[in-house]
């Protein structure tokens, strides 16, 4: 074929990839954390006045730094326990035991992560209901405003495929609340949080155009 038959070149010229890899790298205004804060269990517990349960404990509380945006994806919560064998050996309260005696609460600003709703009450306690009694909306309990998630682990649990984010200025609060005193020997309670960190612009960038997308 001459090159005046030529079929007209589309400009495409054949790529080598290698380190294929460095495609998942993030950009440089990404930064990945991973944090883990823990706390002791107070002895005494006292508040003056105030009834001493539901008490919480404040594990922490994260504000986002100037023009940076925080992309939180997962909160652990775990309660430790001695053992018994030596002084400081502890170990993980399984999280069928921390149930009715702790609730966990993780607020983004001013709202909390999402809505739990649960037949046990802000003492701990399960509201029982007998044959022919149903729960109505008017009776349900709802806990800490249904704020309270009542298992140890992971609070997004189910919420794996969404990310929770704040932006400059807000605040991001982790909190274990005892509901009431455990039959074992709680030490220490703590939080584990995944996320990173990104430029504000560049995160509002993001939503802007999945609003555009969505509508």
């Amino acid at each position: 074929m001459s090159e005046k038959n030529a079929p007209p070149s589309r400009g495409v010229a054949p790529v080598s990839i290698r380190d294929g890899f460095l495609q998942t790298l993030p950009p440089k205004a990404l930064i990945f954390f991973q944090r883990v804060y823990f706390a002791d269990y107070p002895r005494p517990i006292q508040r003056g006045t105030l009834p001493p349960y539901p008490f919480p404990i404040d594990l922490a509380s994260i504000v986002a730094p100037e023009r940076e945006a925080i992309v939180f994806r997962n909160s652990v919560y775990k309660v430790y326990r001695n053992t018994g064998i030596a002084p400081g050996d502890q170990i993980e309260v399984p999280s069928s035991r921390v149930t009715s005696y702790f609730g966990f609460q993780t607020q983004l600003g001013q709202s909390g992560l999402t809505d739990f709703n649960t037949n046990l009450n802000a003492k701990g306690q399960v509201l029982a209901f007998g044959s022919g009694k149903t729960l109505g909306t008017a009776t349900a309990p709802s806990p800490g405003q249904g704020s309270y998630f009542p298992f140890a682990g992971n609070s997004q649990a189910g919420l794996q495929n969404f990310a929770y984010y704040v932006m400059p200025g807000q605040t991001m609060k982790f909190t274990a609340i005892i509901l009431r005193p455990p039959p074992y020997e709680a030490n220490r309670v703590s939080v584990e949080i995944t996320g990173y960190i990104v430029g504000a612009t560049v995160l509002d960038r993001i939503l802007s155009r999945l609003s555009s997308s969505s509508g």
